[in-house]
């Protein structure tokens, strides 16, 4: 199932000017980077560095919501994405504050760096993306080849309970009145993983155009990471749950491991 509910009826009923892009590119892209700018998890990055050294790559950086909070504040970051529209947004942000990290446009599954870092970060939930255990296994091995030893891998997800509610949620309407748009987002959570789909609408010189998009997110569990560390060289060495940080579908946990 890719989309469902409204989205799948705009897709079947034959509007013009629906464009159907991927999540992280094109008009996707500068819709990321317009509505996901917190930073809450900054401060633990910091805490790492101050332990482990503040030589940091972060893999799928996007547009920098992490990566250019870390450079302001002097820590020596960079950056890799499979995007690379997110990675000239991010590029035009740097270039405006005179930053100027390394970026690469990579797949983080098999980027080798020239550089070992201290610290590997992958935020936002990114390894729910990733949908098996080879493939997280896969990614693993290859954060660990990229780091120094000593070096730690710090990435997050959701603990999710094992009984949560199936089913559409309420959507989210998300407003423009810059472009005179607005979207909507719906989910619908199945036994294995979260469904998101887009819709997004501008006006732009009185024109309209419609854009939508859909992505999914799997659902993991405490026990789940652990046999997938289990399978990996990697020590776990502390993990975090941020309080402040709460979703429907579980708990925000922030993993730490060393090489």
């Amino acid at each position: 199932m890719k989309y469902f509910g409204f989205c799948k009826e705009i897709n079947e009923i034959g509007l013009s000017n629906v464009y159907e892009e991927e999540i992280y590119s094109g008009h996707f892209a500068k819709f990321y980077d317009t509505n996901v700018n917190d930073i809450f998890d900054v401060p633990l990055y910091e805490k790492l560095a101050r332990e482990y050294g503040n030589h940091i790559m972060e893999f799928a950086c996007g547009s920098g919501r992490i990566l250019v909070e870390l450079l302001k504040r002097g820590y020596d970051v960079a950056g890799l994405d499979i995007s690379q529209d997110m990675l000239e947004i991010l590029e035009e942000k740097c270039s405006k504050l005179d930053l100027k990290p390394t970026l690469v446009c990579d797949d983080m599954l098999r980027h080798v760096s020239s550089s070992k870092y201290d610290i590997i970060i992958l935020a936002r939930i990114t390894i729910c993306l990733l949908v098996d255990d080879e493939t997280r296994i896969k990614l693993f091995n290859n954060v660990y080849n990229n780091l120094r030893d000593g070096g730690v891998f710090v990435f997050n997800y959701l603990d999710c309970p094992k009984e949560i509610e199936l089913g559409e949620k309420r959507p989210t309407f998300l407003f423009d009145k810059d472009k005179k748009g607005y979207a909507i987002i719906s989910e619908k959570i199945l036994e294995d993983r979260s469904i998101v789909n887009i819709y997004s609408e501008t006006n732009i010189d009185d024109k309209t155009k419609r854009y939508i998009t859909s992505t999914s997110k799997y659902l993991l569990n405490n026990k789940m990471i652990s046999n997938i560390i289990d399978q990996t060289a990697f020590k776990h060495e502390k993990t975090y749950t941020l309080n402040a940080v709460n979703y429907e579908t579980g708990k925000m946990k922030f993993v730490v491991l060393k090489k």
